[in-house]
């Protein structure tokens, strides 16, 4: 098992600090992996795990049957459900199959933390519904600085600055019904993380035909004048 770091980012704020984010990569087997991935499958199979792969295929053909990994949990032998162990991995994705943006997710938060977790849970819950996303897109931050008296004193000469940074993610649905985006949304409202905000825009298509008469303007009457 081999540890490779991807990036490293620095937050802004008081006390600057570096953030490492690190890939785990596992010496699985190519050749057997090459054999379960499927031709028409419509999921991305990034990955050479072959009880993963396998567990990609399962989702594509709609199959209810998900086999356990070959992990074990320590101490008790029990094998790790997949579902716990693609947790350690990025977020699958469905392929969209004819591009239409049917909602936009824009997430808030001044912590980096808790607006990562919940973007990572909102693509996990969107892959589960079948709904096709992209991103998540890092919209440029704001940030918010204040510089104050430090003292009641009127003529005090201590000032004290302050500063507040909104982290923004976005999150866009694409070839899916309203009725599954609603209840997507309804789900993400329902276990919501404290110090998100979340802000949804709907896009509904409809058809451009009128079935409703136009008034004859020459028949009417004008008004008379009292």
């Amino acid at each position: 098992m081999s540890i490779r770091r991807l990036r490293s980012t620095q937050c802004c704020g008081m006390t600057p600090f570096t953030r490492r984010f690190y890939h785990i990569e596992r010496p699985w087997p190519l050749a057997a992996a090459e054999e379960t991935k499927p031709s028409d499958s419509t999921v991305e199979i990034p990955y050479t795990n072959p009880h993963i792969r396998q567990y990609y295929v399962n989702q594509a053909s709609g199959s209810k049957h998900v086999a356990s990994s070959h992990m074990v949990f320590p101490g008790t032998g029990r094998p790790m459900p997949m579902n716990v162990e693609l947790t350690h991995y990025a977020p699958l994705k469905l392929t969209p199959t004819h591009g239409q943006r049917t909602c936009d997710l824009h997430l808030r938060a001044y912590t980096v933390d808790q607006i990562d977790f919940f973007t990572d849970f909102a693509m996990r819950a969107a892959f589960y519904l079948n709904m096709p996303v992209r991103g998540p897109v890092y919209v440029p931050k704001r940030t918010e600085r204040w510089t104050i008296v430090k003292s009641p004193f009127a003529h005090a000469k201590t000032k004290v600055n302050f500063e507040r940074v909104t982290h923004k993610r976005l999150i866009q649905v694409l070839d899916a019904h309203m009725d599954t985006v609603e209840t997507w949304l309804g789900f993400l409202r329902k276990y919501e993380l404290a110090g998100v905000a979340m802000k949804a825009q709907l896009y509904n298509h409809e058809s451009i035909d009128f079935e409703f008469e136009e008034p004859d303007v020459m028949e009417q009457k004008p008004k008379e004048d009292k």
